[in-house]
């Protein structure tokens, strides 16, 4: 009886001590098992890559702009008189110092005439005065009385003689007579309109450049100026304004094109497009481009140890599939296949692709 209950409680023992035995080794199973998903090591991605340098890329600035004559002058009468005769009419091309109109001489010679006797006498006199004060019968005096006669007596004759240049309308500059406001017989007043004259060689197209842009633009750069009826000319840029206009915040800009012809019109409408300054850009195709958690649109690139990057970028302009980029490197490895399926900061497993983009010549027309 003795011995079968020693039996007994030594099993109960071995039952017990295996049952807490079993309870510790699981736990430290468990335990070793969660610290394994606590801290997974990194799993690499493989990725295809390609090498990109940054080009020196030239923008054209697109805008509309209207033509305008490079010089416009409303000719006035400069005496009073009448409209003798009309040698060139509105339409002429005329060239400068051309005569357009003549007015009536009425007795403008004769007063040039009385002018010119009139000097002559002052002349005349102002010697005699200088004769005599060097004799000592002249004081400095009188000397300077005659002198000033002489003056007076030269300025009638200039004034006279203008007077009676002033009836012969002559044109200022090369252009064409727009605008006739007089006929024969009319008598104009001083200062009366007679013809308005435009120059249109070169003629110049007029824009508004925005200021993100204004610093762009440079003068003496060659524009491209389309026609309404697909006709492209080419111009300079000659002028920039340095200020601003108020209500639009825009700078007034204008281009010169030859106009020898005068077939290009005052008021036309145009298409003008501007190379901006060059910038070095990279020119990417655009399916490298991706959005990251911030809503940045970038590329992803690998550095030299191989590590995920993820690059902000600034799109300039699109090119047939590709994208001119700037915000990169001026060398740079961009991850062209597999950057959806990458974390930034994981090292990658890299391979390089053969380069595939053609050769750009950094310009959008």
């Amino acid at each position: 009886m003795q011995r079968s209950s020693l039996i007994i409680a030594t099993l109960i023992f071995i039952v017990s001590a295996s049952w807490i035995a079993s309870g510790v080794l699981f736990a430290s199973d468990d335990k070793e098992k969660k610290n394994i998903f606590v801290t997974p090591e990194k799993e690499k991605q493989a990725v295809l890559v390609q090498k990109f340098s940054a080009q020196d890329f030239t923008n054209n600035l697109v805008v509309n702009g209207r033509s305008q004559a490079s010089r416009v002058v409303t000719v006035k009468a400069e005496i009073s008189a009448q409209v003798s005769e009309i040698i060139q009419e509105k339409g002429s091309i005329v060239t400068k110092g051309q005569n357009i109109i003549n007015l009536k001489e009425d007795d403008r010679a004769l007063l040039v005439k009385e002018a010119q006797q009139r000097v002559r006498q002052r002349k005349i006199e102002y010697n005699a005065a200088l004769k005599l004060k060097k004799e000592g019968f002249n004081s400095n005096v009188r000397v300077a009385e005659v002198r000033a006669d002489l003056e007076s007596a030269r300025a009638v004759l200039a004034r006279a003689q203008l007077d009676l240049e002033n009836i012969h309308i002559i044109a200022p500059f090369d252009g064409v007579i727009d605008r006739q406001y007089v006929e024969i017989g009319d008598f104009l007043s001083l200062g009366q309109d007679i013809i308005k004259l435009v120059d249109l060689d070169p003629i110049e197209f007029e824009v508004f450049v925005a200021e993100k842009d204004i610093q762009d633009v440079k003068k003496n750069r060659i524009a491209t100026v389309t026609l309404m009826n697909g006709t492209e000319l080419k111009g300079k840029v000659t002028y920039i304004a340095v200020s601003a206009d108020e209500n639009t915040r825009t700078f007034p800009v204008e281009i010169s094109v030859e106009n020898k012809d005068y077939t290009l019109k005052e008021g036309l409408t145009v298409e003008l497009k501007i190379p901006l300054q060059p910038k070095k850009a990279h020119r990417i195709p655009s399916s490298l481009l991706l959005l990251n958690d911030k809503g940045q649109i970038g590329v992803r690139a690998v550095d030299d140890q191989n590590i995920i990057q993820f690059f902000p970028i600034k799109i300039l302009a699109s090119d047939g599939g590709f994208n001119w980029v700037t915000g990169l490197k001026q060398d740079i490895t961009l991850i062209i296949q597999g950057q959806d399926f990458v974390a930034d900061g994981h090292e990658a497993i890299v391979t390089f692709a053969e380069p595939k983009t053609p050769k750009d010549t950094g310009t959008i027309k």
